[in-house]
């Protein structure tokens, strides 16, 4: 099992790859398809990121929580 430490770092490292990721998507497709607006394309991955931190933290918060109440049942 690893530590919650870890798990953290994890947690940021897959954030920056979200956002490096993004960023040069940004950039492509600007280079690609030059009609897109890239504040609009980087505004729809910058939410659907977003919403992916918020699923990973509702999972983080939701095992916790689990683990509290089992642990309290014994």
């Amino acid at each position: 099992m690893t530590s919650l430490a870890t798990k953290v770092v994890l947690l940021f490292k897959a954030i920056a790859v979200l956002l490096l990721l993004g960023c040069s998507m940004v950039a492509v497709s600007q280079w690609i398809f030059p009609f897109i607006f890239p504040w609009e394309f980087a505004a729809h991955y910058g939410s659907g990121a977003i919403g992916v931190i918020v699923a990973v933290a509702l999972g983080a918060f939701f095992k916790s929580l689990k683990v509290k109440l089992m642990s309290e049942g014994d």
